[in-house]
């Protein structure tokens, strides 16, 4: 996931030599590989405006502001992200869902998936995901709008996320995940959240510790609203199960049937 803030206006206004140095990796699996986009550049034949190519700010959300022949993706310049146009590869763009790698484009690492999604790390997957304002009905199936693109700009207000699938782990038993990540529920959509594996932040919290995100906690455990690690349950659960709270707490709900110890 790329994580900065924003980047230098002069650039976008330099007309630059990186279009004689474009460098692609390899990108997804043995079926999509990263094209030579010098020739693709060439065919466009460049006039002095450069507005809506390599490197021009856009919308990768609405997908606006990229002539044709480049899509609008959220894209990192030295170390930094931000929302820019890429050149379309000639290979086929990786589908949504599918495994990706970043790619380098210039000074640019990028991607090569199709437009609308950008290649983001969420958990132990990189793949190419649809972007979304936090919404579920945004999403496809079981995917929940919860991961972060990394891209700092604000769209009506909600910074850019993207769908990403559930990893069906079972956060109270701690199953599902191979180490070094393990199993929480996602951020919250419109329509509650997900279990998905991610690296825990290392702080190892335990119940009652205040945190700001559920990967300071101890697996087991959910960041709750007002920032501070609980024991999570289930609501469904017997009195006698491992699975409900110790008397005298009662499982709160939160999403589904989980909820927190209160």
């Amino acid at each position: 996931m790329w994580l900065v803030r924003g980047v230098s206006s002069e650039f976008h206004n330099t007309k630059r030599a990186m279009f004689a140095c474009l460098l692609l990796s390899g990108c997804g699996g043995s079926t999509h590989h990263a094209a030579d986009l010098g020739s693709d550049l060439a065919d466009l034949a460049l006039s002095g405006d450069l507005a809506g190519t390599t490197g021009s700010v856009c919308d990768a959300y609405k997908q606006t502001g990229c002539i044709d022949g480049f899509h609008c993706t959220v894209a990192t310049l030295n170390g930094t992200a931000g929302e820019y146009c890429i050149p379309n590869s000639s290979d086929t763009p990786i589908a949504e869902g599918q495994d990706c790698t970043a790619v380098a484009v210039g000074e640019f690492m990028a991607d090569n998936c199709a437009a609308g999604s950008a290649c983001i790390a969420y958990g132990p997957h990189m793949r190419c995901q649809k972007l979304c304002l936090f919404r579920r009905t945004e999403c496809t199936g079981s995917e929940a709008c919860v991961a972060y693109s990394g891209s700092p700009t604000l769209h009506s207000g909600r910074y850019l996320y993207s769908c990403a699938a559930p990893d069906n782990c079972d956060p109270i038993a701690k199953s599902g995940c191979t180490d070094p990540f393990a199993c929480y529920l996602s951020n919250s959509d419109t329509s509650g959240r997900i279990t998905v594996c991610l690296q825990p932040t290392g702080k190892n919290l335990d119940a009652g510790g205040e945190c700001t995100s559920g990967r300071d906690c101890n697996p087991g455990e959910i960041c709750a609203g007002l920032g501070f690690c609980r024991q999570l349950c289930d609501q469904t659960a017997a009195a006698s199960s491992a699975r409900a709270c110790p008397s005298p707490l009662e499982c709160m709900v939160d999403s589904g049937n989980y909820g927190a110890c209160e």
